[in-house]
C-alpha cells in the first residue's frame, strides 16, 4: 500500500535515557512501516528529550509539563515504573483535549517493533471508540496464580469521539487512583498495574478486542502459532506480523520461544538494538 493512500496516524509512547535504544529501534521501525504518522513522546528526562526532539515525525513533551496536582500526589507514593504506567493514560487524554483536530491516539510501548504497516488493525477497530489487545497466552504461559489481566496495556487505541474521550478520561483518573506493580483487591475489584482496569472495557466502554494474530505478538503467546515467510513478510497464523512486543527485550523471560521467532524476529530486533547502542 502506498503511503500516500494511508491515513495519518497518531501514536504515543514514553522513554527515558536508559530506554533510548529500544525507543530508537521502535522509531526506526515506524519510519519504515508506519508513514504517515506522528509519534508523540513523553520524555522522562532531559537527555531523552533532546534525543527524541531531533527525530523526524516525532513531537517530544517533557514529563514536568503535564504533571498536575493529582499526578504529583500519585508520584509521591509510587515507584518510578508505577508512575510511568500511571501517567500514560493522562498523556493520551491531554493530547486529545489539546489537539481538537486529532482524530485518534494509539499508545504503543517503546519496547515494540513494527514489521509491517499496522493499518489492518485500524481497519479492524473501525468505528469502535477504543481498541485493546488480548494477552492470548500460550498454554505453557497461562498464569498459574494471579492473572495479570485479560488485555495488555502496551497497545491502546482511543478515538476522539464522545465514547473514546469518556473512556480515556475515566482510565486516566482510575490509574491516578490506583496503579501499582502488585496484585491487590481495591474497593472489591482485583487490580494489577494499569491492566486490570481494562478487563471490563468491552462491556462498559464498547472497546473492540483486536483479533489480528500479527498485532502485538508477544513472548507469552508466540509459541502457539505457525510461522512462514511470504515474500519479504513474516506471517503468523496466516496473517502478516504487524508488530512484536518484546517486553523484556532480548531477555524474553518466557519458556520455549519458537525457533523461527528466535531467529527471525528476535534476530531482527537484536540487530536494531545494536544500531542504536549509545
Amino acid at each position: 500500500m502506498s503511503s500516500t493512500c494511508r491515513k495519518h496516524r497518531h501514536y504515543t509512547t514514553s522513554t527515558d535515557t536508559g530506554y533510548l535504544p529500544r525507543f530508537l529501534a521502535l522509531h526506526e521501525s515506524m519510519e519504515r512501516h508506519c508513514t504517515p504518522y506522528t509519534l508523540w513522546v513523553l520524555a522522562l528526562d532531559n537527555k531523552a528529550l533532546n534525543v527524541v526532539g531531533a527525530l523526524p515525525n516525532v513531537s517530544a513533551t517533557p514529563l514536568a509539563s503535564i504533571e498536575n496536582e493529582r499526578l504529583l500526589r500519585a508520584k509521591a507514593n509510587r515507584t518510578r515504573i508505577e508512575y510511568i504506567w500511571t501517567v500514560k493514560s493522562s498523556f493520551m487524554y491531554d493530547l486529545l483535549l489539546g489537539h481538537p483536530g486529532m482524530p485518534h491516539i494509539a499508545h504503543v510501548g517503546a519496547d515494540c517493533y513494527f514489521f509491517n504497516n499496522p493499518e489492518p488493525v485500524f481497519t479492524e477497530i473501525g468505528d469502535a471508540p477504543v481498541g485493546i489487545v488480548p494477552h492470548r497466552f500460550s498454554p505453557e504461559c497461562q498464569p498459574l496464580r494471579a492473572h495479570p489481566g485479560l488485555y495488555n496495556g502496551d497497545f491502546i487505541y482511543v478515538s476522539r469521539g464522545a465514547g473514546g474521550l469518556a473512556f480515556i478520561r475515566w482510565f486516566a483518573s482510575a490509574c491516578i487512583e490506583w496503579c501499582y506493580w502488585r496484585h491487590e483487591v481495591y474497593q472489591g475489584r482485583p487490580l494489577y498495574v494499569d491492566q486490570k482496569w481494562l478487563n471490563d472495557a468491552p462491556a462498559k466502554w464498547g472497546a473492540h478486542v483486536i483479533q489480528h494474530k500479527g498485532a502485538h505478538l508477544s513472548p507469552w503467546n508466540q509459541r502457539q502459532y505457525h510461522y512462514e515467510w511470504r515474500g519479504k513478510s513474516i506471517y503468523v497464523g496466516g496473517q502478516p506480523l504487524l508488530w512484536y512486543h518484546f517486553h523484556k527485550g532480548l531477555q524474553h523471560g518466557f519458556p520455549r520461544v519458537h525457533p523461527f521467532v528466535e531467529r527471525h524476529i528476535y534476530g531482527a530486533y537484536r540487530e536494531a538494538l545494536a544500531r542504536h547502542k549509545s
